[in-house]
């Protein structure tokens, strides 16, 4: 669906939905993936009604949890979400209630939204219309930055994410994610079978 969007799952899920493990199975999901190099973005979490649960959970490119936002912490009020990359720096708007900085640029979440009763679907709908994202400039009504290129993310195939193929995965994404002092001795070692940043990688040549 695009970066800086939700995609919902309106239906509630089935026993043969195999899309998330462990899945809750009285709350559809929703994901979303963000790219924060242009600007940060703003994350709107609704008030909800009395007695419904909603929660979402924010994660960088490490696998690092950023951020949980729910309808039991925030005490029923609405929450507004800055989520912002590396490179970000100023002060955020007053209406902001949170600030949330990553070390990776690109920035994944998911939306859970509980049912109100068995089958109650549509009120699920509802109240996933209700989440919003958008970009800083859009929140504060000014004209929007020049946009980043759209990222050139390879498809995702199963069989070679779980071989020796991964590293072509890894070193798609090692451009989003800000130099880190901590893993600067496992990259230089990782560089000699081919990981690095934005490189290409040929699994045939590993011996």
């Amino acid at each position: 669906g695009g970066f800086n969007r939700f995609a919902h799952q309106s239906a509630l899920p089935s026993p043969q939905d195999a899309t998330i493990r462990r899945r809750s199975y009285d709350a559809p999901y929703s994901r979303a993936w963000l790219d924060l190099r242009t600007e940060p973005m703003v994350f709107e979490f609704p008030a909800l009604p009395a007695g419904r649960f909603a929660v979402a959970q924010w994660f960088d490119l490490w696998g690092q949890n950023l951020a949980h936002v729910s309808s039991r912490a925030a005490a029923g009020k609405a929450q507004r979400v800055l989520i912002a990359g590396p490179d970000w720096k100023g002060p955020p708007p007053r209406s902001i209630d949170r600030v949330v900085q990553s070390s990776t640029s690109l920035v994944g979440g998911t939306l859970r939204v509980a049912a109100a009763t068995p089958g109650d679907g549509a009120s699920v709908a509802a109240l996933q219309a209700q989440f919003r994202l958008q970009p800083l400039s859009a929140f504060l009504k000014r004209p929007a930055p020049k946009a980043a290129p759209v990222p050139a993310l390879p498809r995702w195939d199963e069989a070679r994410g779980d071989g020796r193929d991964f590293v072509a995965y890894v070193n798609a994404l090692l451009p989003f994610v800000a130099p880190d002092p901590a893993e600067a001795i496992a990259l230089r070692r990782l560089a000699a079978i081919g990981m690095g940043a934005g490189r290409a990688f040929d699994a045939a040549t590993l011996h």
